[in-house]
């Protein structure tokens, strides 16, 4: 078909967007249109870009696939057959489920879903319909209507064309003057419009590996003749009816108006919770899931609508300017609804904070509902002042990067010890430039590990409840000079040389490790230097063999052996050796900036006495740990649960650190720099039934943008002070590239079979920020939850159908993304899981059985009752994945996400990475130069700009925080503020330089995150937003 002149214009729109920053990669494969009457020229207020957005949203109610600015003006003019004609003719009509049993009662989504999708039950349309009925003032109710129709002819009223277009009414001078206001020109932009073609193409090739046409079998169909969902209605005096199934039954008629009508009763709507947990898995003991935020929710109340999924920062606005990554002391988990439409308060009653972690993934205690928090046990201990101090003295130690530990030793006149002092008693620097540090101890309160082997080797009397006695009277004998003290216990394998590392890796004062030196690993000599920065750790040989290991393992750490066959004897002298040890008062640990050498100094707040002690870290170290995998599970109801790796170990490399199997392919380094670089980025979580059209997507884009428009245009007029007091109070987030995926895919032909979504569409945005040396990444992850069918009339043409449509899904994530499941097996020679065992070469069967094996794929490659297609040379994990009843496709990575992923290299000029990006979406020819690792790009983090809904419920959290750090927070006021302040926070609108992209809190609870990329995008160098 040749293209309209109107279709040049829906283009003309499309590249607006793009040059107007809003959905830069929203798949743009549209349909046909004739020219419609074109609107007059839209007038926005306010200031370009907002001013534009303004006009963009505007423009969009009148297009054909905007259903709520569709209904508005049919309801205005109160005709009934003209909203009868809508509802049957252009709503889409779906199945409620795959056997049609519930037609009659069954709900998808609700009348808000219809507005979003376009598509509806049968019994939504009749819903709908007497909802716009009553409201023009007429009577209405849903009734039941009786039809004695053949299986054929009921499949026939669910084949139709509809005719909802993309197709908004503007005018060409609407469009030349866009352009001219933003000084751009209509740039040449490919839309990928032939995607249908292609998809149904790839589709094919992959279904050509897998045996599937002798498996498939016809659908069962269970509907219910007496329960046809219609409306009844009085016009003009008169009863009448509007039946909504077939489409030629005349309006005010039913299909046999001899037929019985029944009560329309009750629907039928899922009422499925949605339960989101955060877990995380940390270094020193892998099998232990340490749940650190959880979240629950109805699903309805989630549709349309997205959780940010996010770890919020304990810095204000005026410490971003001058603050690194590594200096920030607090990230708090938090799940955070948004909805554009939402009212704030839902928004704010439906969103969840868990306690703060530090960036090692201690967690903090501030909640006093669970057990005294931190800021408690600093009030609670022993008074004193400032005044009380004579002398001050300080060590530090530097363990894994980026955390120091100081240990500060406060004297009075007479030489013992003042312990009390609070948090606003100390102020900490780091080569002359403050530093938030946290207040871990202000008492004398010596922290001990006892490390116990648990392998049955040891002797009885140090295992089960001989040890835990043991245990007890260690800690009453050392409670009696240090009545604060605190004792930790872990169990152990005989692998002694990790045990202890993780151990050197903790918080405390002294390790003691009771083993009979039966060893299963070896020392790697590269970790001395994590041994030495630890704890000394005392060696109980309980045994008394006087294993070689034993002053191998205590003299790495400082520490001795002592015999321990004799428990009496061996506790007098652990309680003796605590008693002479010199314990600091205080312990202060903060991040430092870098891994080059420093110097910390502690000043003593309203006196004149200060400390100074050196530190440097070293070398990056791959044994460094902390959290090293963060998870999440997503439950709906009882039957269907999920688990995203987040960042870090997935569950295959996590089963081998348990297990201590070999094929690690990550340390705990690169985990934990993924997990760093999370902490740093974010993930919005996106829950939809049919998915949005496509008016509806821009419009959400915009809307969020628009969300932004009080504090940014008061930023653009120089009002600093106002545009930070609007933007403490919160914005939406929304990317429009990645909602793009979430739309609809392209149906040419649904009058030969109707491709629904039978279950919901869950999709995660996930940003990972570079991290030293290790590069960050974008990606895009689909759920195996949509349940994709086709309902039409021959089984083998229903799944070709359902995998030429779910293909297109793929496709938009090779567009969008540099590796994606299309290009990392575009060129590959394929085999299926089922062909595998049809191979007639054994012996080469065998080895790629045992390579599927060793690579730690098998359980993704060969899943419960799917088809998998994968490259039979395994020079690529990448796999497309077949659901064998309905020939559904995903297209899987290695590490089995169901989308793609763009990397974010550690480039500084950034600017290689940034255009291959570009030219995979073919929007714009050239980007600004970016100048570091975190850039407002039209793939920028999602999760960087707070949801309104979170700001108050972070306030308090960071008042709480504020009590155990020991700078003040100092509220800037930006009407003096000196030039580089202003050009640090004109880099944040555009730039982002410093690695400050990612979300940062400001005393409100706010995030000061960059503009979306579109601003930065715009050559017009008049907006304060330019970067040139």
């Amino acid at each position: 078909m040749t293209p309209t002149h109107f279709d040049k214009d829906r283009r003309k729109f499309l590249v607006q967007m793009v040059l107007g920053s809003m959905a830069a990669s929203l798949p743009l494969s549209l349909l046909e249109s004739c020219k419609k009457d074109q609107l007059p020229l839209i007038e926005g207020s306010g200031m370009v870009p907002f001013k534009i957005w303004e006009e963009l949203l505007i423009a969009l109610e009148s297009s054909p696939d905007f259903h709520p600015g569709r209904i508005r003006r049919l309801v205005k003019a109160k005709d009934p057959e003209a909203l009868f004609n809508y509802v049957r003719d252009e709503i889409v009509l779906i199945p409620s489920s795959p056997d049609l049993r519930y037609e009659g009662k069954a709900m998808k989504h609700g009348i808000p879903g219809v507005m979003r999708t376009g598509k509806a039950t049968l019994r939504e349309k009749a819903e709908l319909l007497t909802q716009l009925f009553q409201e023009i003032g007429m009577e209405a109710e849903v009734i039941m209507e009786s039809c004695d129709l053949t299986e054929e002819q009921l499949i026939d009223c669910y084949l139709r064309d509809y005719e909802t277009d993309f197709a908004p009414n503007i005018s060409d001078a609407q469009f030349e003057r866009w352009f001219d206001q933003l000084e751009v020109s209509d740039e040449k932009v490919d839309l990928h419009e032939e995607i249908d073609q292609e998809a149904a193409k790839l589709s094919k090739d992959i279904l050509k590996n897998v045996a599937w046409e002798d498996q498939v079998e016809k659908q069962k169909i269970r509907w219910a003749e007496s329960q046809v969902a219609t409306v009844k209605f009085k016009q003009d005096g008169q009863e009448k009816y509007a039946h909504l199934l077939d489409p030629k039954v005349d309006f005010g008629q039913l299909r046999n108006p001899s037929a019985k009508t029944y009560s329309g009763g009750l629907t039928s709507i899922s009422k499925d919770k949605i339960k989101l947990e955060l877990i995380g898995r940390h270094s020193r003991d892998p099998r232990e899931k340490i749940s650190l935020l959880k979240g629950e929710w109805e699903l309805l109340d989630l549709l349309g609508k997205q959780v940010n999924i996010a770890f919020l920062k304990d810095l204000t606005i005026s410490e971003i300017s001058t603050k690194s990554i590594n200096q920030i002391s607090f990230f708090t988990p938090s799940f955070s609804l948004q909805g554009v439409d939402a009212e704030r308060s839902f928004l704010e009653e439906n969103s969840f904070l868990g306690e703060p972690i530090t960036i090692e993934g201690d967690q903090i205690a501030i909640n006093p509902e669970k057990g005294p928090t931190l800021e408690e046990i600093l009030k609670n201990a022993p008074s004193a002042t400032v005044s009380d101090v004579a002398s001050l003295e300080c060590k530090a130690k530097a363990f894994s990067f980026p955390r120091v530990r100081l240990e500060v030793f406060a004297k009075d006149k007479t030489g013992k010890p003042v312990e009390g002092l609070q948090t606003t008693d100390f102020l900490v620097k780091e080569d002359g430039q403050t530093v938030q540090a946290i207040l871990r101890n202000n008492q004398l309160k010596p922290k001990i590990l006892i490390l116990s082997d648990s392998s049955l080797s040891m002797p009885h009397t140090y295992r089960g409840t001989y040890m835990k006695a043991f245990n007890t009277r260690l800690e009453e004998g050392v409670r009696q000079k240090y009545p604060a003290a605190e004792v930790k216990f872990w169990s152990t394998t005989s692998a002694l040389y990790s045990s202890l590392l993780k151990a050197s890796q903790e918080n405390v004062d002294l390790i003691l490790y009771c083993t009979d030196g039966h060893n299963s690993d070896k020392l790697n000599e590269e970790d001395a230097v994590i041994y030495a920065t630890g704890a000394p750790a005392l060696i109980l040989d309980v045994e008394e063999n006087q294993s070689e290991s034993f002053g191998h393992m205590a003299r790495l750490t400082g520490g001795e052996v002592l015999p321990a066959k004799d428990q009496e004897v061996v506790l007098q002298r652990l309680i003796a050796y605590v008693e002479q040890m010199e314990i600091p008062p205080y312990i202060l640990e903060f991040n430092s900036s870098s891994r080059s050498e420093h110097m910390a100094k502690v000043e003593l707040q309203k006196s004149s006495l200060t400390a100074e002690a050196p530190y440097e870290f070293g070398a990056a170290h791959p044994a460094e740990g902390g959290l090293i995998s963060l998870h999440l599970k997503v439950s709906m109801g009882y039957r269907y649960s999920w688990t995203k790796v987040l960042a870090g170990a997935d569950e295959i490399q996590i089963e081998k650190l348990v297990y201590n199997k070999r094929g690690l392919k990550k340390s705990f380094r690169e985990m934990r720099n993924e997990v760093r670089g999370f902490l740093l980025g974010g993930a919005q979580l996106y829950i939809e039934s049919e998915g949005p059209t496509m008016a509806t997507a821009l419009t959400d884009v915009l809307k969020a943008q628009l969300s932004n428009r009080k504090w940014g245009e008061a930023f653009m007029s120089g009002q600093l002070k106002e545009a930070k007091e609007e933007f403490e109070k919160g914005s939406a987030k929304l990317s429009g590239s990645m909602l793009s995926l979430l739309t609809q895919p392209k149906d040419t032909n649904p009058s030969k079979g109707l491709t629904f979504v039978a279950g919901y569409r869950f999709a995660l945005v996930k940003t990972l920020w570079p991290v030293e040396d290790q590069a960050g990444s974008n990606s895009y992850d689909y759920f195996l939850s949509s349940n994709y069918r086709t309902l039409g009339k021959d089984p083998k043409e229903e799944f070709k159908k359902t995998a030429a449509i779910t293909a297109q899904l793929a496709l938009r994530e090779h567009i969008l993304f540099k590796n994606s499941t299309y290009s990392s097996l575009e060129k590959s020679s394929l085999i299926s899981n089922i062909g595998l065992n049809e191979i007639e070469d054994k012996e080469k069967a065998q080895s790629l059985q045992k390579r599927i094996s060793t690579s730690g794929m098998r359980k993704r490659l060969f899943p419960n009752k799917q088809y998998t297609v994968f490259d039979q040379n395994l020079s690529s994990l990448a796999y497309w994945q077949i659901n064998p009843k309905s020939g559904e496709l995903y297209g899987m990575l290695f590490d089995g996400t169901g989308g793609g992923k763009n990397p974010i290299p550690m480039d500084p000029q950034f600017e290689e990475g940034m255009s291959i990006m570009m030219n995979i979406v073919g929007i714009l020819e050239r980007i600004v130069t970016i100048a570091s690792a975190g850039r407002a790009t039209m793939f920028a983090n999602p999760a960087a700009g707070v949801s309104l809904a979170i700001v108050a419920k972070y306030g308090v959290t960071l008042a709480k925080i504020y009590g155990i750090v020991t700078q003040t927070i100092v509220v800037m006021d930006t009407a003096g503020m000196d030039d580089r302040i202003k050009r640090e926070l004109q880099i944040l609108a555009c730039e982002v330089y410093k690695e400050i992209v990612f979300a940062m809190f400001g005393n409100a609870g706010a995030v000061f995150a960059g503009l979306e990329s579109l601003i930065g995008m715009m050559s017009n160098s008049k907006s304060p937003f330019s970067c040139g």
